[in-house]
């Protein structure tokens, strides 16, 4: 008996919780296009192919993350950002592409400060 009631207590402290969840979006992935782009944003159109460093691929990058060593260097340096209707970056801090996404990175400590998904169409 107290089994039951300890079960039933469980389960409507985590009932509200199910009611925030969302579904993930259709096929699993993010809908094509740029997502998280400051007003203005054009995305980048034609450029050449992407290749990754040695070992990784894509992830989903989000704020605050500290991004790898490899990825900060003229390699991976996004300078075209007028062209893609975006400010200079702050001081200390430079645009980086990583795969589709675009990600703002402060350079010292590598940590992502803005990140505009799907901006490489």
């Amino acid at each position: 008996m107290n089994r039951r009631r300890l079960c039933a207590s469980a389960l409507l402290l985590l009932l509200p919780l199910a009611a925030w969840a969302q579904p993930p979006p259709p096929g699993g992935r993010p809908p094509p296009g740029p997502a998280g782009a400051p007003p203005g944003f054009r995305p980048i159109h034609g450029r050449s192919p992407y290749r990754y460093p040695r070992g990784y691929s894509y992830r989903r990058w989000v704020v605050g993350d500290v991004l790898p060593a490899v990825y900060v260097g003229h390699r991976y340096a996004f300078n075209d950002f007028r062209t893609a209707g975006l400010g200079r970056p702050p001081p200390g801090q430079s645009w980086i592409r990583v795969g589709p996404d675009l990600l703002l990175v402060r350079l010292t400590s590598r940590r992502i400060t803005q990140v505009i998904y799907n901006a490489f169409l």
